[in-house]
């Protein structure tokens, strides 16, 4: 990140990052409260587990 930004956007990129990465939360403990009410406590593990796998491997095709 700091490599490909011009080093007076550095701050704003990374706060963007920190932003996106954190503003989310809430959003999931909103998804993962009825999950984990109807269908217990795995579910919600296993269904943010195949999420960060699927964008794991979108990122490792842009990549290739």
């Amino acid at each position: 990140m700091q490599r490909r930004n011009p080093q007076a956007m550095v701050g704003r990129t990374s706060a963007a990052f920190r932003r996106h990465s954190t503003g989310k939360v809430p959003l999931g403990a909103l998804m993962g409260g009825p999950v984990a009410a109807g269908r217990g406590l795995d579910t919600p593990v296993l269904l943010t587990a195949c999420l960060f796998l699927a964008a794991v491997a979108s990122l490792v095709r842009q990549i290739n």
